[in-house]
């Protein structure tokens, strides 16, 4: 999409009212985080933009995260969201991140008697690189006498977070929030119309 053919000599930041000039950054229309690509220097001023993008804008992006977390979305410069954390049924948690859930710490199971010598602990772990996390944590909860008798962990690939039931608490709204949702109508509005949003109207 193009923006209206109009000078910047014609033009003012539509929430301050300040002559907008050639060296105006260029403002996502709608929210980067959100994947749009869309942007505009006809919009708002440099401060503004710096102001929304320190607070609405980080505060609607919190809100957002559990959805792009859950289907994978990145902004436009490709930059997975921060993960949202899921705890399940039997207290253990979980990250979800760019569409996935990885254990964010092994999980040790009961440790069962195989016969005199030998023991049998079963263990969850998201890659195999935490196999050497999940043997220090069996060391220490190994029965007095008991120690590994090699530095290698048998193992097999399988989802945890499938036996599992997760849950996740998800907060979504506030005055920020809400701010965030109504600038990207107004930037719309602004990028569309910029005489309608400079109106007098508005000024309240």
């Amino acid at each position: 999409m193009n923006d209206p053919i109009l000078r910047h000599e014609e033009l003012t930041c539509i929430y301050t009212g300040r002559l907008l000039t050639p060296g105006t950054k260029k403002e996502h229309v709608l929210q980067n985080f959100t994947g749009a690509t869309w942007t505009s220097d006809a919009i708002s001023c440099n401060s503004v933009q710096d102001k929304f993008g320190e607070e609405c804008d980080r505060e609607m992006e919190k809100s957002f995260r559990y959805v792009r977390n859950l289907i994978g979305a990145t902004g436009d410069r490709h930059t997975t969201p921060q993960g949202s954390e899921l705890i399940s049924e039997n207290g253990h948690r979980y990250l979800m991140r760019g569409g996935e859930i990885i254990l964010r710490e092994p999980i040790i199971g009961d440790i069962e008697t195989v016969d005199a010598n030998t023991l049998k602990i079963a263990v969850a772990v998201s890659k195999k690189k935490d196999l050497a996390w999940a043997r220090h944590m069996i060391s220490k909860q190994l029965p007095a006498g008991w120690k590994f008798q090699s530095e290698e962990l048998s193992h097999e690939k399988m989802d945890a977070s499938k036996s599992e039931m997760l849950s996740s608490r998800i907060v979504f709204g506030g005055d920020s929030c809400l701010k965030g949702v109504v600038k990207s109508c107004f930037n719309l509005l602004g990028v569309n119309n910029h005489p309608v949003a400079v109106s007098d109207c508005f000024n309240p």
